[in-house]
């Protein structure tokens, strides 16, 4: 009996460890797209003409702060293609409980994140859509 519990609790620990490590892998990328979504869409609606990765570099220490679990390193890369905006990066992950053990694995996790918005006014939206309706009235009126 003991024996068998010699090589059976550290399995079932290394088992609970490695649930953990991925609950935390699964927080830390929801998180991650979550932020990169918010930081594309603030940068979508501002109308102001500046250099968009000086923006978003600034910020993104506002935005990731210290929420994520077990990260070592962030990279990103922010993109504007005509109407879009994109910010992807990495982010690694090194799990340092039960390293090298037979379940374990050593090597680091990588976490891939990305965001996408589209630029767009919302009152010229508004202004639009406003304009739309007041044309069909008079249309309407116009042809009664």
């Amino acid at each position: 009996m003991t024996v068998e519990a010699s090589f059976l609790i550290p399995m079932v620990l290394c088992i609970i460890v490695i649930m953990l490590y991925t609950a935390f892998y699964l927080y830390d990328r929801c998180l991650f797209h979550q932020d990169a979504y918010l930081l594309c869409y603030r940068e979508s609606i501002t109308k102001e003409e500046s250099t968009i990765q000086n923006k978003v570099e600034s910020a993104k220490t506002d935005v990731f702060g210290k929420k994520y679990y077990a990260l070592s390193s962030i990279e990103t890369s922010v993109n504007r293609n005509g109407g879009t905006i994109a910010l992807s990066g990495t982010g690694k992950v090194q799990p340092a409980a039960f390293g090298g053990y037979f379940l374990m694995p050593k090597s680091i996790w990588t976490i891939r994140f990305a965001g996408v918005a589209k630029a767009y006014d919302p009152p010229l939206q508004i202004r639009k859509f406003r304009r739309i309706i007041h044309v069909s009235g008079a249309v309407t009126d116009h042809l009664r």
